[in-house]
């Protein structure tokens, strides 16, 4: 069970391609990551855009994330992996409201990260790279006559083996594929200490 659960700071913005955070310290024994994110715009296309994702380490952003994930949409069920990526993707199919054909002003999406071994310095390399586990939702803003719930994903990945020298990892960010990220959005950062 935690000693203390305690914030380490915030982001948020109205209207930017990137959103980061880059004074993680490396003192906490896991951290957790809260994301509300929206994105204004029109999108009238099925398959929408993607909430990106990256970790900083060590002051650089990382270009070899890789994440296996489980996607539970409205209609269908499916299961996908990404290697070697840039980044990595708590939610795929962030849609603007626009699709929904009503008046709201912007897609939602919401996520939570859970981040193990992020500053793990002892000389066993698989001991030392970071990985982290996710839930997220991207909802339609209303529910519409399909009952299109959108997607629910579970999810996990891992900083490459060749990343893991360097660790720690201290900053994180979110963008939207494509177009701006909207208001309000915003992320928290938690770390979690144990006795």
């Amino acid at each position: 069970m935690p000693s203390a659960i305690e914030a380490i700071g915030s982001a948020s913005t109205t209207n930017s391609s990137w959103l980061e955070y880059t004074s993680i310290p490396a003192t906490y024994d896991q951290l957790i990551i809260v994301i509300l994110a929206r994105r204004y715009g029109n999108d009238n296309t099925a398959t929408g855009t993607n909430l990106a994702a990256q970790f900083r380490i060590n002051g650089s952003w990382c270009t070899d994330h890789a994440q296996t994930n489980w996607n539970a949409y409205y209609t269908s069920a499916s299961a996908q992996s990404d290697a070697s990526d840039t980044e990595f993707f708590p939610v795929r199919r962030f849609h603007a409201a626009t699709y929904y054909n009503n008046n709201c002003t912007g897609g939602s999406a919401f996520a939570v990260l859970e981040v193990f071994n992020y500053h793990d310095n002892n000389s066993q390399t698989n001991d030392v790279i970071p990985y982290w586990k996710w839930q997220a939702m991207a909802p339609s803003p209303y529910k519409n006559d399909s009952s299109d719930g959108r997607m629910m994903r579970v999810a996990g990945g891992a900083v490459a083996n060749n990343a893991s020298t360097f660790v720690p990892i201290d900053g994180f960010r979110i963008k939207s594929d494509s177009g701006n990220l909207g208001s309000p959005t915003k992320f928290t950062i938690y770390g979690v200490k144990y006795d």
